[in-house]
């Protein structure tokens, strides 16, 4: 999975589904697509270690353990500023506390 979410990061292939709902690789075709894609990337990047940790604590029968870093980024990684781009996304989840608090007055 994670060769393909490079992939995904890169903007070599992008992600959608077929008619039977299961995940397929599609080729990127336009730039705009391209940005799309790496934005997406990043995005999964961004939350597979705090989604990871949720699956393995769910199996184990335990709470996920998270530190306060990981959850900063899943939760930058879906809900900070959606579309804004790949730039400015990659800054954001460089410091994802100081992008999840915004900015302070």
């Amino acid at each position: 999975i994670e060769a393909v979410l490079k992939l995904v990061a890169v903007g070599t292939v992008r992600l959608g589904s077929n008619s039977h709902g299961r995940c397929v690789r599609v080729a990127a075709h336009t730039n705009k697509q391209r940005l799309h894609d790496y934005e997406v990337g990043l995005r999964l990047q961004a939350i597979a270690p705090a989604l990871d940790e949720h699956v393995r604590a769910g199996a184990e029968g335990r709470p996920p353990r998270l530190g306060g870093k990981a959850r900063a980024a899943r939760n930058a990684g879906t809900h900070w500023n959606l579309g804004i781009g790949a730039p400015q996304l990659k800054q954001a989840l460089a410091r994802p506390q100081h992008a999840q608090r915004g900015k302070r007055p």
